[in-house]
């Protein structure tokens, strides 16, 4: 049941990213992802194997949900929100959107702890909010250092 709840969701996120309208390049977005994995993967072993503020499941399954959560659900959509805030739509649209997004990432968030994927120790939504926040700026600034050092190149 977890999988296929986080496969699925896997599947819409990456649905919608491939849909819709991207002021990204490509090479931009294999940047973004790989900025954002990063972040996520080396923050989640931090907050889960050094600090032990969450705690994994065991099963499997539940282990393999936690991994599509934190490698394609989070960078995905954090790519779909710098892909917003990028775009030339009125500030209120990117609120707007930013908003869903955040809403989205806290479901899921929601869903993983219900459903037993991991446990939160001396952690909360509150915090993986901020967390996921602060890699979307950092993303946003290092792809505009991106943007800016490839311009040079060209």
């Amino acid at each position: 049941m977890v999988l296929v709840v986080f496969s699925s969701l896997t599947w819409l996120v990456m649905m919608l990213s491939i849909m819709l309208p991207s002021v990204l390049k490509k090479e931009e977005k294999a940047f973004l992802f790989c900025v954002i994995v990063l972040f996520i993967c080396n923050g989640s072993w931090i907050f889960i194997e050094e600090l032990k503020f969450i705690e994994l499941a065991s099963p499997l399954a539940n282990y393999f949900s936690f991994l599509l959560f934190r490698t394609v659900i989070i960078p995905f959509s954090i790519m779909m929100g710098l892909s917003v805030w990028l775009s030339p739509i009125s500030f209120f649209k990117k609120k707007r959107v930013t908003i869903i997004l955040y809403c989205f990432l806290f479901l899921v968030e929601w869903a993983s702890i219900k459903l037993h994927v991991y446990y939160y120790q001396k952690w909360n939504y509150l915090y993986s909010m901020f967390f996921y926040f602060f890699v979307q700026i950092i993303s946003y600034f290092l792809l505009r250092w991106f943007r800016q050092f490839t311009c040079k190149e060209e």
